[in-house]
């Protein structure tokens, strides 16, 4: 699966994403940061995310697998900014290379009460991670095919069973571990799956 990012930037921009904020939830941004592997490396260049999976420190999002990103702090200029700034101290890489490539707009927890805004990037290449150890206790690089392969275009989200029950797994290469995507994290990828043509689909 190899996705053009001009294509998604023109995609984004027809998609129906809710762009004002909840003030009455705790205010959030979030980083989608997708890139090409290499040909010789995995057998054939596909587009990959990266998603972290956090430590566990016993918060509420302990342990969970995410997009890099945090709360939105007062010094923010933006939500782009703090998705920014949360990328660079999570994940430890120059954002410089990062093409910024749109937003989704607004996302909100089912339980702990943040807002996130939802921006995406892409790289060229991946970049040299050098995740901050007490946040950060893995990052992962997943072929997206391999989480497209579970979408199922015909859940609407539209019940509360449909969101606590959505779920995208990926087994980790030379690993016993199969790692679970749920919650805010899956319903983006979802509807990011749906925004994608029907030749996708």
């Amino acid at each position: 699966m190899l996705l053009d990012p001009n294509q998604i930037s023109q995609l984004l921009l027809n998609f129906r994403g809710r762009l004002v904020s909840n003030p009455r939830m705790k205010a959030a941004a979030v980083m989608m940061i997708l890139f090409d592997s290499s040909p010789a490396r995995e057998g054939g260049a596909q587009t990959n995310i990266l998603l972290i999976e956090r430590t566990k420190d016993r918060s509420r999002h302990s342990g969970q697998i995410a997009f890099p990103g945090g709360k939105i702090e007062p010094d923010d200029a933006s939500p782009l900014a703090a998705a920014l700034r949360e990328t660079q101290e999570e994940i430890g890489v120059n954002i410089e290379p990062l093409a910024l490539l749109g937003s989704m707009g607004f996302f909100r927890t089912l339980t702990s009460g943040f807002d996130a805004a939802v921006h995406l990037a892409w790289t060229p290449a991946p970049l040299n991670w050098q995740p901050c150890q007490r946040e950060v206790a893995v990052v992962y690089e997943i072929p997206l095919a391999s989480l497209y392969a579970q979408f199922n275009p015909n859940l609407r989200l539209q019940r509360r069973t449909d969101l606590i029950n959505l779920h995208f797994h990926w087994e980790v290469p030379h690993s016993s571990r199969t790692i679970c995507v749920w919650g805010l994290t899956a319903r983006v990828l979802h509807c990011f799956f749906h925004m994608l043509p029907n030749s996708f689909h």
